[in-house]
C-alpha cells in the first residue's frame, strides 16, 4: 500500500494554524509519525520518502495559481474580489509560514498475509 500525506517539518506558528484550520495535519504529526500510522493496523513500513523543497514549492505554486485563475474567473465582482482576497491570504501564509513549517512524505506498507 502506498500512503502520501502532510506532516509539520517543525511546531506550526498559531496564526498559520488559525488561518488553514483544523486538520492540516492534526498536531504533532511529523514524519515519523506518518511511519507508525499502520502499527495499529499491523502493516509493517518499508519505506519512506520526503518531497523535497523545490517539488512542495511546485505543489503549492501550482495550487496558488489555479486558486486565483479560478477567482478571476468568477463573474459577480464583490465574489471574485473575496476570492481573490482569500487565494492572496491562502498563498501569502504559505510563502510566511507554511514553506518553512510543512511537508509532504510518502510511505510503502505491506500487510502480512494472515493465515
Amino acid at each position: 500500500m502506498i500512503v502520501g500525506d502532510l506532516y509539520w517539518r517543525k511546531d506550526p506558528d498559531p496564526d498559520y494554524l488559525q488561518l488553514i484550520g483544523a486538520g492540516f495535519p492534526s498536531s504533532g504529526t511529523d514524519h515519523a509519525a506518518l511511519a507508525r500510522a499502520g502499527d495499529s493496523l499491523q502493516i509493517i513500513p518499508l519505506y519512506s520518502g520526503r518531497s523535497n523543497q523545490d517539488e512542495w514549492d511546485h505543489f503549492e505554486g501550482s495550487f496558488a495559481l489555479n486558486r486565483h485563475l479560478w477567482a478571476l474567473s468568477i463573474p459577480d465582482r464583490s465574489e471574485r474580489e473575496r476570492a481573490i482576497a482569500k487565494s492572496r491570504r491562502w498563498y501569502d501564509a504559505y510563502l510566511r509560514w507554511g514553506h518553512s513549517t510543512m511537508g509532504f512524505g510518502f510511505f510503502v506498507f505491506l500487510k502480512p498475509e494472515t493465515r
